[in-house]
């Protein structure tokens, strides 16, 4: 999972329209995320780990239509202070659902069942929705 990155390279048709998608999914190896002790039940010391991020992009021949970097804080107001805080975003599933593109991800806490799954829908235009 740190090492492997998720990458899709698709693409699909709306309309007349040909559009190529390209969604990555990476360990940022920054160590950037410290999960305190009391969720490490083995060890019962602070875990450090990393952020995981996704890119995605939308093409339609040569023209870009939008590059969007999908972070946790991407989804802050579905969030509570546990999760902010301590938890990663992980597991995407990536959909291509008539005119939109669909990711749902878990976000949580690392080597617990504290999280909540969450999804990101975006239009060809870049725009998108936030829900649980």
């Amino acid at each position: 999972m740190y090492s492997q990155p998720i990458f899709i390279d698709t693409f699909f048709t709306a309309g007349n329209k040909k559009y190529h998608a390209i969604f990555r999914h990476f360990c940022t190896m920054d160590k950037g995320l410290t999960v305190p002790a009391k969720y490490n039940f083995d060890t019962h010391s602070d875990f450090v780990t990393h952020n995981f991020e996704s890119e995605l992009v939308l093409l339609s021949g040569s023209d870009t239509l939008f590059k969007k970097q999908i972070t946790k804080a991407t989804f802050d107001k579905l969030l509570d202070s546990t999760l902010k805080n301590y938890a990663d975003l992980l597991y995407p599933n990536f959909y291509v659902e008539k005119d939109s593109i669909k990711v749902q991800y878990s976000i949580s806490v690392p080597m617990t069942d504290a999280g909540i799954g969450v999804m990101i829908r975006f239009d060809k235009k870049g725009n998108y929705t936030i829900s649980e």
